[in-house]
């Protein structure tokens, strides 16, 4: 019995775990250790579980207690071991753990860093384009360096470069068109002037000029321009205006109408003023310029008349009827 109770207590358990023979009252009866034979080990109660209790050797310890009844008395066997060796294998997969997760960190920011090159720079190049076409240089491009989605940004912000080119050349195009177009219309509005501005010679020496239409400034210089150019290459002593086409001669083209007159008199043409109508008339009275110094008629016909006999006579008016009234007669 003796012997194989040594045998039991003798079982290696690691490399500082023991094994104990107790007693029910929990003095240790067999030990390896003979130094612990008869040194008692506080158990409360006989434990079946692992549980972290005081050992034999007063070191904390992991404890197994199994029993077992021989005769009449209640014998445990526990098994000891000490902490620090139970949790070094959990301790040094934890470091193992560590070690690794340190290292897969380390890894996924070197990973990292050189993903973040990979996208950044892409998108550095792309916004130093686009400054450079911002500022007006359209040749700028990106160069397609990959296959990925940075690549197909790439090549869309290419064509859309493309297309900012394509639309301003068809932009350009256009104004240029509308150009010529607004030349065109220029010089057909010129020459529309021209014509609504005719100059007609009824008698050797004797010109009309009808005004017709709405006279604002610009038709009035260009009416004063054709007058006097009218007056020195015909030579005309007599300059007719006829503003019977005019419904309403308001204060503007009353100040056209006194500034041809007065022109045409310092050219040394005589100028005369047809188709007054009652309301005209009036509204000149109106406004103060019923005393100009020119023979007034009430149609052209009475005017080119009075103007052939004025140049016949060198000079006399022919004297008019109550109708044809002049608002002030030219001395004769």
């Amino acid at each position: 019995m003796n012997r194989v109770i040594e045998q039991v207590v003798n079982i290696p358990v690691g490399s500082r775990g023991s094994v104990s023979l107790l007693e029910s009252s929990g003095r240790v009866i067999a030990h390896r250790n003979r130094d612990l034979i008869g040194r008692t080990v506080a158990l409360s109660d006989w434990i079946t579980e692992h549980q972290t209790i005081a050992g034999a050797d007063g070191t904390t310890v992991l404890m197994t207690l199994r029993t077992f009844e021989i005769g009449d008395y209640t014998l445990g066997i526990a098994v000891e071991q000490p902490l620090d060796e139970v949790y070094q294998p959990v301790v040094q997969n934890m470091l193992v753990i560590a070690t690794l997760i340190a290292l897969i960190t380390l890894a996924a920011i070197a990973g990292s860093i050189g993903i973040v090159q990979t996208i950044t720079r892409p998108i550095q190049r792309l916004a130093h384009v686009t400054e450079a076409i911002g500022a007006g240089d359209l040749a700028q491009r990106i160069p397609v360096t990959r296959n990925d989605e940075i690549g197909t940004l790439q090549r869309n912000f290419n064509r859309m470069v493309e297309n900012i080119v394509a639309q301003q050349t068809a932009i350009a195009g256009r104004n240029n068109e509308l150009e010529q177009s607004l030349q065109e219309q220029r010089r057909l509005f010129e020459t529309v002037q021209q014509l609504s501005i005719p100059l007609l010679p009824v008698w050797e020496g004797v010109i009309v000029l009808p005004i017709v239409g709405h006279v604002d400034a610009q038709r009035g210089q260009a009416l004063l321009d054709a007058l006097l150019q009218g007056i020195a290459e015909r030579r005309a002593r007599v300059a007719i205006l006829d503003i019977t086409d005019i419904a309403v001669v308001d204060p503007a083209v009353m100040a056209i109408l006194t500034r041809a007159m007065q022109a045409a008199a310092l050219l040394g043409a005589t100028p005369m003023l047809a188709g007054i109508s009652a309301t005209n008339a009036h509204l000149m009275v109106q406004q103060g310029v019923a005393n100009l110094n020119v023979a007034t008629y009430r149609n052209l016909q009475s005017a080119i008349m009075a103007a052939i006999e004025y140049d016949r006579t060198n000079g006399n008016l022919k004297t008019s009827t109550p109708s044809e009234r002049r608002m002030h007669h030219s001395p004769s």
